[in-house]
């Protein structure tokens, strides 16, 4: 099935604009290992496996900033170390690793069996060290790394909303070619390279081991997880199209009304 771009003019023009401003450092790779729990997270039916990564430059659109609302009430900041994510909000701390990040995965390589399986239950390994903040909610999004095999990567964004003294998670659900069973569930992504927001939208920039790279749109300006929006390639290499398919199932349970 031919994978293909498909965006509304505005959201082109508005993805054009953002690639503009960030053009010479979004094409490149952040990553990172993982470590310990926070003090509360949203609840999954979910658990399983994972693997590495890869290394990469700052993106203006993946900084924290000072802003209204509960970001600057709770002062949300995010710390990568090698082996921890450090989510500090309403002045505290809470330390996060991969495993704390699990969701359900479509059609991803299993890498102990080094096949494709319809279905997998799997948990991170690494942290990506891109992470974005969204300066209107305070919401951060983060790229984990699931799993890693014969040049490719499985991966997924999630999305903290911090609390006092605790967060909700939220799994970021790429659509496929057939419907997620739920909001625990999603399509796989490849490396993550950039994570951003801009005005209500989540953008996710994705590449694979041949250099092709894609840039996947969220809004999110009615669910912290986002509702998809479209994708566009931004450098084609060799390989399938790296795009959600053009008829792709769009989840009901984020989809803006």
């Amino acid at each position: 099935m031919k994978r293909n771009a498909f965006l509304s003019r505005p959201l082109l023009l508005s993805l054009g604009v953002v690639l503009g401003a960030i053009a010479p450092t979004l094409f490149a790779a952040h990553t990172f290992a993982s470590n310990t729990f926070a003090i509360n997270s949203a609840a999954s039916p979910i658990t399983e496996s994972a693997s590495a990564a890869s290394p990469s430059a700052e993106s203006p659109i993946t900084e924290s900033a000072s802003v209204e609302s509960k970001q600057q009430d709770a002062g949300v900041r995010v710390e990568l170390e090698r082996n921890q994510l450090h989510l500090i909000a309403y002045g505290e701390t809470m330390t996060l690793t991969p495993d704390d990040f699990e969701v359900r995965v479509l059609d991803a390589v299993d890498c102990a069996l080094l096949r494709l399986e319809p279905e997998q239950r799997m948990q991170g390994q690494m942290f990506f060290e891109t992470v974005a903040v969204d300066p209107q909610t305070g919401n951060v999004a983060v790229g984990v790394l699931l799993d890693e095999c014969v040049g490719t990567q499985v991966s997924a964004v999630f999305v903290l909303d911090p609390q006092p003294g605790a967060y909700t998670l939220y799994r970021v659900s790429v659509p496929g070619d057939r419907a997620l069973p739920d909001e625990f569930s999603t399509f796989p992504l490849d490396s993550i390279l950039n994570l951003g927001y801009f005005g209500n939208q989540l953008l996710i920039q994705q590449g694979d081991a041949s250099g092709t790279t894609s840039l996947l749109v969220f809004s999110v300006d009615e669910h912290p997880a986002g509702s998809y929006r479209g994708c566009v390639v931004t450098e084609f290499v060799e390989g399938n199209d790296p795009c959600p398919p053009e008829d792709a199932v769009i989840p009901p349970f984020h989809r803006s009304r």
